[in-house]
């Protein structure tokens, strides 16, 4: 992830998160069914949802096995067979076919380039979450105060930068006072 855009003006903070956050609500979408699977499980444990499971036989068996349902209650689920997950919360089943189906993605994409769920991410997320690093550690260790402002003023007055860097620049220093010291 580049700190700069194609026209070599230095991104905003905000501007490079979006840029993470888009890049990994699609690598969400494009994971495995059971990358996906497992990912998202790990967020409904932790946001107190049901879990989902495959539809599949072997599965229901060892999931409701242990639910001691009476035969009537058995026969009154509305089992949809075309379903590719289920959810079973102990005493009602639910059935879908989309794995985020109760899961707001970017929510969940902030959850992970904050920090979260780091341990579970597969490879091409994790590898999305750090270069985010590396791009916002990047932006903050560009030299700021007094020398940062004379340089870009130059650059400005040189035609060598634009009114976005500018902009840019002192957006990040009304942030923080210290920033104005000089070096």
């Amino acid at each position: 992830m580049e700190i700069r855009n194609e026209h070599g003006r230095l991104k905003t903070y905000d501007e490079l998160y979006d840029e993470a956050l888009d890049a990994v609500v699609e690598a969400l979408d494009d994971l495995s069914e059971g990358d996906a699977l497992d990912l998202g499980n790990r967020w409904r444990v932790d946001n107190g949802y049901n879990e989902l499971y495959c539809n599949d036989s072997d599965t229901i068996n060892d999931i409701l096995g242990d639910a001691l349902l009476e035969p009537y209650d058995l026969i009154s689920m509305d089992y949809d067979e075309f379903a590719d997950y289920f959810a079973w919360d102990g005493s009602d089943i639910g059935f879908t076919d989309d794995v985020w189906e109760d899961i707001d993605k970017e929510d969940f994409a902030r959850d992970i380039l904050n920090g979260d769920y780091s341990r579970y991410l597969p490879r091409d997320i994790a590898d999305i979450v750090d270069e985010w690093q590396d791009a916002s550690a990047g932006l903050e260790s560009i030299p700021t105060g007094r020398v940062v402002v004379e340089r870009t003023l130059d650059r400005y007055l040189n035609n060598q930068a634009d009114v976005g860097d500018l902009l840019v620049l002192l957006s990040r220093l009304s942030k923080e006072d210290d920033l104005w010291e000089e070096n």
